[in-house]
C-alpha cells in the first residue's frame, strides 16, 4: 500500500469516527473528526503528486495551489476544507462553542462528499 492509499484509509477511519461520535451525541468530536476526514483526503491527493506537507496550514495551502486554483478538484466541494478547518479549531479549542446535531450531521455529509471527490481523482491516477 502506498502513502496515498494509507492516507485515504485514515480519512475513511476518521469518517467512521465522526459517525460514531454523532451516534453518541458528541457533536464537537464529530465536527473535528469530519475535518480530519477532509484533511487526510487532501493529504492523500497531495501525496499522489509527491507533495508531503508537515502542517495543517501547509496541507491547506498546497491543496489550494495544486487542486483548487488549477480546477482539478470541484471548487464548491474544495471549499469545505477551509470551512471545516475553522470549525475544527472551534470544536477542539473553544470550550464555549458547542456544535449541535444539525451541524454535526452536515459535517459528516460534507466530509463524505469531499472524500468521494478525492477517491474519484485518485482512481484516475
Amino acid at each position: 500500500m502506498d502513502n496515498a492509499e494509507l492516507l485515504l484509509k485514515e480519512a475513511e477511519e476518521r469518517l467512521i469516527n465522526a459517525q460514531i461520535a454523532l451516534k453518541n451525541e458528541r457533536y464537537n468530536l464529530c465536527v473535528s473528526e469530519s475535518y480530519y476526514t477532509i484533511f487526510y483526503g487532501a493529504k492523500a491527493l497531495l501525496s499522489s503528486i509527491n507533495i508531503h506537507p508537515k502542517t495543517h496550514s501547509g496541507a491547506m495551502s498546497e491543496f489550494s495551489k495544486h487542486y483548487i486554483k488549477t480546477k482539478h478538484f470541484n471548487i464548491k466541494i474544495g471549499k469545505y476544507y477551509f470551512e471545516f478547518e475553522k470549525n475544527r479549531n472551534k470544536a477542539d479549542y473553544d470550550i464555549l462553542i458547542t456544535f449541535n446535531k444539525f451541524k454535526a450531521e452536515n459535517s459528516i455529509e460534507k466530509a463524505n462528499t469531499f472524500l468521494k471527490e478525492c477517491e474519484k481523482i485518485l482512481k484516475k491516477k
